[in-house]
């Protein structure tokens, strides 16, 4: 896919330029996005005018978001869902098709700030998820399902990357920031930048692409969400106050040294002698939890706890990342616990089933 010149600075800026020069474009890569189509229909490129059920008649939102990503990451196979329509069947399509995944990018966000329950269940996938922090100008609260610790929360900076962006929320979740204002071209030529935390999320996804795209061709291991977490936290140049603040999280996401992650990751294994016998660690039991709900304040939580209770329902509470959950049940047969979600769910009580 070509490029534009336009960006030329942007790719620079994140160290994209070195990586492009090098072939490393993301052709092994496969990022979802999940999105909507709703609203006016524009002019926008034919590629990617539909979702994957072919239930989107409009363009708009996810076209610009697509093609912001693809100025990063331009081999990246993109595949788009109308997340507004067939939730339930995104969900299972995600589901089933997991290990071809590498990264899922939200830059949908609940409105006013409000959670937004629909997307806790992608906790249970382990999959990469990378979501903008919302428009709303909050400087302690960013939007859901970004402020989910699951999700790695991108805010928006002006184009040079030097500050944040005053509508980009903020708060104790953001991780890092990503430049908004990708120019993209419209299907009459028209070239113009879009921008809002949902054009710096893509951007992140373009980088992570472009790591993971590496990291195949050099035979190492796909990265779990909380190592490409980490990743992003230890590639992050610090702008705005010292160190990791509410306005720009670790700072400005950046790809590293191309030279120096091969000469790091790519180094020769040293040949070990007599390796010591090492006793094997038991493997921890899991199981099958059933949850309905998440609140940042423990008193709604009771409150809930308690309306279950009337109707018969037994729950405790857990505390996860500062995140009240109630719990149903817990079952060391998923079918089982499968099985109790449903009766749950029969008598009007939205919940889902995690493992761990």
């Amino acid at each position: 896919m070509t490029i534009l010149k336009e960006n030329n600075s942007i790719r620079k800026l994140l160290n994209v330029t070195q990586w492009h020069e090098k072939n490393i474009t993301g052709e092994n890569t496969t990022v979802i996005i999940l999105d909507s189509s709703k609203g006016k229909s524009l002019p926008f490129m034919n590629l990617y005018y539909t979702d994957v059920f072919g239930n989107a008649i409009e363009s708009g939102h996810p076209t610009n978001v697509a093609q912001t990503l693809h100025e990063i990451s331009p081999s990246t196979k993109i595949l788009y869902f109308d997340n507004t329509r067939n939730k339930d069947a995104v969900f299972e399509w995600i589901k089933n098709n997991k290990d071809k995944i590498d990264i899922v990018n939200i830059s949908l966000a609940g409105i006013n700030g409000m959670p937004t329950d629909d997307y806790l269940k992608y906790q249970e996938l382990n999959l990469v998820i990378c979501a903008a922090s919302g428009n709303d100008s909050f400087t302690d609260h960013i939007s859901y399902p970004a402020q989910y610790p699951f999700t790695i929360a991108i805010g928006a900076t002006n184009r040079v990357g030097t500050s944040v962006d005053s509508y980009s929320n903020k708060g104790s979740m953001i991780i890092a920031t990503c430049p908004s204002h990708t120019y993209i071209r419209n299907s009459d030529g028209m070239i113009w930048s879009p921008s809002g935390t949902s054009f710096a999320s893509p951007v992140a996804v373009g980088l992570l692409a472009l790591y993971a795209d590496w990291r195949k061709k050099n035979g190492l291991s796909k990265l779990t969400p909380e190592e490409t977490m980490q990743f992003v936290k230890n590639n992050c140049v610090d702008i705005e106050d010292v160190g990791r603040d509410n306005k720009s999280g670790y700072g400005l996401f950046v790809l590293p040294n191309l030279e120096e992650l091969e000469k790091t990751l790519l180094k020769e294994k040293p040949i070990v002698i007599n390796p010591p016998i090492l006793t094997p660690i038991p493997e921890v039991k899991k199981y099958w939890r059933i949850q309905c709900g998440s609140f940042s304040v423990k008193n709604n939580a009771l409150t809930e706890q308690i309306r279950l209770k009337i109707l018969g329902l037994e729950t405790y509470l857990i505390c996860i990342n500062n995140l009240w959950k109630i719990q149903l049940g817990c079952y060391s047969i998923e079918s089982n616990g499968r099985k109790e979600s449903k009766r749950i769910n029969d008598m009007g009580i939205n919940n889902f089933v995690v493992y761990y």
